[in-house]
């Protein structure tokens, strides 16, 4: 179980840190209220790299890294259990409804464990309460 769950743990940071920027810019541009400062996805790319840097796009990543390591890690473990006891006490059943199962499960309870990031990254990235 330790193995899946730091390989689970990894695959969710490593997936994370590829897809961010993209994140960054969704909760910006719906962040804008009165004044837009951002056109579009493309304008808000420039205008970050070019007022923030290229790490601009990676501020308050460890928020969401915070949140999606220790998810992913919960989510591959709790499958892989899941799924091991199934097929030891009943190895006849059906593997699609085995993973259905185990799936929803394992999700349930990563997301009970991290119900409560959204509003924490939504600060991180914005720097206000409201986005």
């Amino acid at each position: 179980m330790g193995v899946h769950f730091i390989c689970g743990g990894l695959a969710g940071i490593t997936a994370a840190s590829a897809t961010y920027p993209l994140d960054l810019i969704r909760t910006r541009l719906s962040a804008q209220r009165s004044t837009i400062y951002y056109q579009g996805i493309g304008h808000a790319l420039r205008t970050i790299c070019r007022d923030e840097g290229f790490f601009g796009l990676y501020k308050g990543m460890g928020a969401t890294l915070l949140g999606v390591g220790p998810s992913i890690a919960i989510s591959f473990s709790v499958y892989e259990a899941i799924r091991t006891h199934w097929h030891s006490k009943r190895p006849n059943d059906s593997t699609t409804m085995v993973s259905l199962a185990s799936g929803s499960l394992s999700g349930l309870a990563s997301s009970t464990v991290i119900c409560m990031k959204e509003p924490s990254l939504q600060y991180c990235e914005t720097g206000t309460g409201i986005a």
